[in-house]
């Protein structure tokens, strides 16, 4: 399968190595040149991926890092795992919008696009999914599939928990779109638990790193435990087996009210850039 990762820092990365060595042709797009420099170098700037597993997937040309997003085109299934920095109080959007306008100019009838990125609820089906249809002139749910699966690196794990083991949420814009999305992921997880929708698990993903901030606050530490459940289904996102990495996180340590894509307004712990667990 045709993979691009967009964004290869320290979460897009471990998921273009791992995808490579399952079976993936995995592209990393990145639009910072000299990171993919080192990157084709095999040069890797991410704890969890150490040189050698890079060099391993680049020699055997199941991987290859570019900054050229003309090699995306054709592409089956694309991850976004971009930054999303806290501007003033509020979430920069901005490097979504713009990996999206990409993906979209490239995108095919019967791609996927998921969204990996830390972002209010609403971002994949308010912002992502528009940008990609108006950029691709093909309709979401009729001609592409896409979703929402929130990146859990952690940092401050020690339960033992690998990217590999550690339970991976997963969601669509429709039923199709989780029976792609959770097949690409199934491949590459040990664990993969479908969710109702996009909005549920970005919601879901912003009360986890919330719990690690109030949880770090009050002298819990690493290994306390939370409960969230999806309001639909009762796919569990805790008791410990998905919330195994409670801790002080430096890059999720601003609580404030922010306002959602779609209205209204939710009080989360987030700082966006590298938005761990």
């Amino acid at each position: 399968m045709h993979t691009v990762i967009a964004g290869q820092g320290y979460v897009g990365l471990p998921l273009a190595v791992r995808a490579a060595e399952v079976g993936h042709r995995v592209i990393g797009y990145d639009t910072d040149p000299h990171r993919v420099q080192e990157l084709a170098a095999g040069q890797s700037h991410v704890e969890d991926v150490p040189s050698d597993r890079l060099l391993a997937v680049l020699n055997s040309g199941a991987y290859s890092a570019t900054a050229d997003a003309a090699e995306l085109a054709g592409y089956d299934i694309a991850g976004i795992s971009v930054p999303t920095p806290l501007r003033d109080g509020v979430a920069d959007l901005s490097h979504i919008e713009a990996c999206a306008q990409t993906l979209g100019e490239h995108l095919s009838r019967g791609a996927t696009v998921v969204l990996e990125s830390t972002t209010y609820p609403g971002t994949t089906e308010e912002l992502l999914v528009p940008i990609l249809e108006a950029a691709s002139s093909v309709e979401a749910g009729v001609d592409f599939f896409a979703g929402f699966s929130p990146e859990r690196i952690a940092p401050n794990n020690t339960k033992g928990w690998s990217f590999e083991t550690t339970p991976k949420l997963v969601s669509g814009i429709d039923a199709e779109s989780l029976d792609v999305i959770k097949g690409f992921y199934d491949g590459i997880f040990e664990i993969t638990v479908p969710v109702s929708g996009p909005k549920v698990v970005e919601l879901t993903k912003l009360i986890k790193n919330t719990s690690t901030v109030l949880e770090a606050a009050a002298g819990l530490g690493s290994g306390a435990q939370a409960d969230g459940r999806d309001g639909e289904g009762g796919a569990g996102f805790g008791r410990g087996a998905l919330l195994n990495s409670i801790g002080w996180c430096g890059t999720c340590s601003a609580l404030g009210s922010k306002p959602a894509v779609g209205g209204g307004v939710f009080t989360v712990g987030y700082r966006g850039v590298g938005c761990w667990g």
